[in-house]
């Protein structure tokens, strides 16, 4: 049976692809298209906050680097402050994950 957390990241993982209209093979590309970079830093950002698993676990799993993953997970938390669209999106996938939107780790990011 699979790792209960191991599950969480492959729905964030597909939930984030269908947000962002991005299929599972553009996700693990490297090509660096808007869509597909804000794809990824929402997954690296829910996958940090709503997951246990390490930056190489989660690296492993979304076929990047674990720096990839740390910098994307930064990233997004400024995007967040900066982007309404960009929260809004995290927001939509956030809900789609059922989590409880008063959840007060949302939108912070620990250092």
């Amino acid at each position: 049976m699979e790792d209960l957390e191991f599950c969480k990241l492959k729905a964030i993982r597909l939930i984030s692809c269908e947000h962002f209209g991005v299929s599972p093979l553009e996700f693990i590309s490297q090509r660096r298209e808007k869509r597909l970079v804000q794809c990824k830093f929402a997954s690296f950002y829910l996958a940090r906050k709503l997951t246990t698993h390490s930056l190489p676990a989660i690296g492993k799993e979304f076929g990047s680097h674990h720096t990839t993953v740390l910098y994307g997970t930064r990233r997004a938390s400024e995007l967040i402050n900066k982007d309404d669209g960009f929260k809004q999106s995290v927001n939509e996938i956030f809900d789609q994950l059922n989590f409880q939107k008063d959840d007060p780790n949302r939108f912070s990011l620990s250092t």
